[in-house]
C-alpha cells in the first residue's frame, strides 16, 4: 500500500486508509458482498512495515498497529537524546510553550494535552507544529482534550494533508501517550 498526501508527499501509512484497503479486497474477493463468516486477516506491506487488518464477521474491520515507539531517533525528532522517550518534553511553539510526547505508530506523531480542542486555532498552530525544526522529518499533531477517563477528544494536523477529520495512527498515538 502507498499513500500519497495532498501535497504530494508519501507517509509511511495510513491506520483509516489500510481499513479501507481491507474492505476493498474484501469486495474483490466476494461476489454476495457479505462479510467473511470467520476473520479474514490481510498482510499489507507498507513502507512502515507489513500491517495486518482483519475483516470480523460483524462487518468492523480491526488493526493491529504494532508496538509504539516512544524514542527520540525513532520518531525522528531532536527534543530528546536519541536513546531517551520523548514523553512530556517542553517544546516552544509560536512563542508558547507546550507539553508534548511524541510516539511513532509507524509514521511520527506529536501529542499536546489542551483544555479546550475547539479553541485551537488549529490551521495556524499546525503548520508551526509540523514544520518544527525538532522535527527533522516533520510532523503529525494531535490536540487533545480529556472529556473523561475514556473518552478524548482530538484535533488533527497531518503532515503533507493538514486538518483533517480523523486519524487512526493518531488515535492510537494518543492512547499511548494519555497512558
Amino acid at each position: 500500500m502507498r499513500i500519497y498526501n495532498s501535497d504530494g508527499s508519501e507517509p509511511e501509512m495510513c491506520g483509516n486508509g489500510i481499513r479501507c484497503l481491507a474492505k476493498f479486497l474484501e469486495t474483490l474477493e466476494t461476489s454476495d458482498g457479505k462479510a467473511p463468516q470467520a476473520p479474514h486477516t490481510y498482510r499489507i506491506h507498507t513502507l512502515a512495515g507489513v500491517i495486518s487488518p482483519t475483516l470480523q464477521p460483524d462487518g468492523q474491520v480491526t488493526v493491529d498497529m504494532g508496538p509504539p515507539y516512544l524514542l527520540a531517533r525513532e520518531i525522528p525528532t531532536t527534543l530528546a537524546a536519541a536513546e531517551d522517550k520523548v514523553v512530556a518534553v517542553p517544546l516552544t511553539v509560536a512563542e508558547q510553550p507546550w507539553t508534548v510526547t511524541c510516539v511513532s505508530m509507524g509514521n511520527p506523531h506529536c501529542i499536546t494535552f489542551v483544555e479546550d480542542v475547539a479553541a485551537i486555532p488549529l490551521e495556524t498552530l499546525g503548520p508551526q507544529f509540523g514544520h518544527h525544526p525538532a522535527f527533522p522529518q516533520r510532523i503529525n499533531t494531535e490536540f487533545i482534550q480529556v472529556v473523561r477517563p475514556d473518552y478524548l477528544k482530538m484535533r488533527v494536523w497531518e503532515r503533507g494533508a493538514g486538518i483533517t477529520l480523523a486519524c487512526g495512527t493518531g488515535a492510537c498515538a494518543a492512547l499511548v501517550a494519555g497512558c
